[in-house]
């Protein structure tokens, strides 16, 4: 009897401590799902913001194209001028935000302008990109699913158009890099799969961003 009792107490302590913890990973988990969240919310402000400073239509036909470079090329913004050199210091004042892995502007001529300096591959052309191609068919802010990235991240792209008028000039992105939030995760000690498992729309998708 004494057993039987001893078995139950511990059944019912076992019972209570899964119970527990289902509790408090699943209050985790909707903390990390907000904590994304208002990233890519913040994200969306900052994009809106760069698609219609002056500078970026202004820089319509004046800014650099990769696409038939036969090798990657990494082009550096300390040695960008004019209208180029004004899209890489704008690009600039937002990438501090660590969850930041590029900033970018890519036009309708192929031309693109991105920072931090990171290498381009070969041929690059933001025209082709999927980012690209869903921005320029709305007026609003879109985001691609998670994918990888050139640098091996996954991420997110949150990108608006450029327009004048009905005419389009290009597209503005942020790449959210989604490895850096485990270092959240882990101060909330869930781990990355939980993380996913909570996010049951998401696509792995690879391309280059």
């Amino acid at each position: 009897a004494v057993g039987g009792c001893a078995l139950l107490a511990f059944w019912q302590s076992r019972k209570a401590a899964v119970e527990d913890f289902s509790a408090n990973a699943g209050g985790r988990l909707r903390l990390a799902g907000q904590y994304l969240s208002e990233l890519v919310g913040n994200s969306k402000g900052i994009v809106d913001i760069l698609a219609q400073l002056p500078s970026v239509a202004e820089a319509d036909g004046q800014v650099t194209s990769y696409a038939a470079s036969a090798e990657s090329v990494k082009p550096l913004g300390a040695e960008l001028s004019g209208p180029e050199r004004v899209l890489y210091d704008e690009c600039s004042t937002f990438i501090k935000v660590p969850q930041f892995e590029l900033i970018y502007y890519g036009t309708r001529g192929g031309g693109f302008v991105q920072a931090p300096d990171d290498t381009l591959s070969a041929g690059f052309d933001p025209r082709k990109r999927p980012w690209y191609e869903a921005a320029q068919k709305s007026d609003g802010v879109v985001l691609t699913e998670f994918y990888q990235s050139d640098n091996g991240n996954l991420v997110i792209t949150v990108a608006k158009s450029v327009r004048r008028g009905d005419t389009l000039l290009g597209v503005v992105g942020i790449d959210i890099n989604v490895n850096t939030l485990s270092t959240f995760l882990d101060t909330l000690k869930l781990g990355k799969t939980a993380f996913f498992a909570g996010m049951p729309t998401l696509k792995f998708v690879k391309f280059q961003s």
